[in-house]
């Protein structure tokens, strides 16, 4: 049986949540977090949530098709001269992300992608036995500390009233079908495919929706370098009420700006905000 967390729906008035998807570390766009940050910083303190729904760190370099892992994974040196020294950056790129983002939302939930901890685990598992306490992405990004209590596993489910979410596990044109049905018909919000889209079911007259989310990071890395996409950047808005029902919007970013539904706009003048992270993120990895 798929695990399920459920977290319940306000006893009165309503909540909500932020929820963003594939900031993917060195490659987070930083109009996508400075405009999130302004947006939540418009509700009160008590009111602003966030769900970092999978892919929150990116580990390319522990995909283990890649020629250098399978390369270092079989030096005697390997752990020490490579995987290590690489895993610490990441990580302290991750801190720098959760340190702003703890002190702007009253929660953040963390769910796991695919590029996050199944990576990681991949990696405790191919190196030596002496190596292995070296690699906790939940204790190294200080989890317990920062009071991120709600971790939901790859391929798990959060449930708040009517909704269910989950970072994805399908890509293609069938998507948001497979995540409906693998939800046990029920509406689904999702990342992973870095689309911004929905689509509707009927279950028994009642109709049920799968919501795809935009990408927080950029939409040109270099494995499609210039290839054509329909990627967009953004997040969304989740806002559920005591019955469990919900409105759902969508926050999609061009040119790096967000305009509200009330007309205001978030855009280029507030990219200082988080300079400092930033310059962190566009330094030389070298």
């Amino acid at each position: 049986m798929d695990k399920i967390t459920v977290l319940p729906p306000p006893y009165k008035n309503v909540d909500c949540y932020f929820v963003a998807s594939d900031w993917h570390s060195y490659h987070l766009k930083p109009a996508c977090l400075t405009i999130l940050i302004q947006h939540a910083l418009r509700l009160n303190r008590e009111h602003r949530r966030l769900i970092i729904l999978g892919d929150f760190l990116d580990f390319s370099f522990l995909m283990k098709k890649k020629e250098s892992y399978k390369k270092y994974i079989n030096r005697n040196d390997g752990i020490d001269c490579h995987f290590l020294p690489l895993y610490k950056e990441e990580i302290e790129v991750g801190n720098l992300i959760l340190d702003l983002v703890c002190s702007i939302f009253h929660e953040v939930i963390f769910a796991h992608g695919n590029h996050d901890e199944p990576r990681v685990a991949g990696l405790v598992q191919d190196c030596p036995q002496g190596y292995k306490h070296n690699f906790d992405m939940e204790r190294d990004l200080k989890f317990r500390e920062r009071g991120i209590n709600v971790v939901i596993k790859y391929n798990n489910w959060l449930d708040i009233g009517n909704m269910s979410f989950t970072h994805g596990m399908f890509h293609g044109n069938s998507a948001h079908k497979k995540h409906y049905l693998a939800s046990r018909a029920r509406s689904v919000m999702f990342g992973h495919i870095h689309h911004d889209n929905e689509e509707s079911f009927m279950v028994r007259g009642y109709t049920a929706k799968a919501f795809s989310l935009p990408a927080m990071c950029d939409l040109n890395p270099e494995y499609i370098r210039n290839s054509e996409t329909n990627w967009t950047n953004g997040y969304r808005t989740f806002f559920v009420k005591p019955n469990g029902n919900f409105n759902v919007y969508s926050h999609t970013i061009w040119n790096d700006e967000l305009i509200l539904d009330g007309g205001d706009l978030i855009g280029h003048k507030e990219l200082q905000v988080c300079r400092k992270l930033f310059e962190k993120l566009r330094e030389d990895r070298s």
